[in-house]
């Protein structure tokens, strides 16, 4: 299976990652669709949301300790900005990679604030 995710976790290719769990890693995303935008990858394949945590609703709890971690290193919370927590499952609701994993967004996109 070719899965760029997982190609980064397991460091076939190079990758910047800022925070991590043992269920989690994060990495700003290449292409950000905001002034802060940061990708939270899970560690196991899995195509979703819905997948994953049906599977492992245990990890929820890291899923929300690296989020959470993220927030305060960024200083999210204090940003006048505020923040949104995306996930996207399917094609149709944007998902590009099939791999789980959330976007952390903060700041302007465009001509709107996240």
């Amino acid at each position: 299976m070719d899965c760029i995710f997982c190609d980064l976790k397991n460091k076939k290719m190079p990758a910047q990652i800022i925070a991590k769990n043992k269920d989690f890693f994060a990495i700003f995303d290449i292409n950000p669709k905001a002034q802060k935008h940061i990708l939270i990858i899970s560690n196991r394949h899995a195509e979703n949301f819905h997948d994953y945590f049906s599977k492992n609703p245990e990890n929820f709890k890291s899923f929300i300790e690296i989020t959470n971690s993220l927030i305060e290193k960024y200083s999210l919370s204090e940003s006048d900005a505020g923040y949104k927590i995306i996930c996207n499952s399917g094609e149709k609701a944007g998902q590009s990679v099939n791999h789980f994993h959330a976007h952390l967004l903060s700041g302007k996109i465009g001509n709107w604030q996240v």
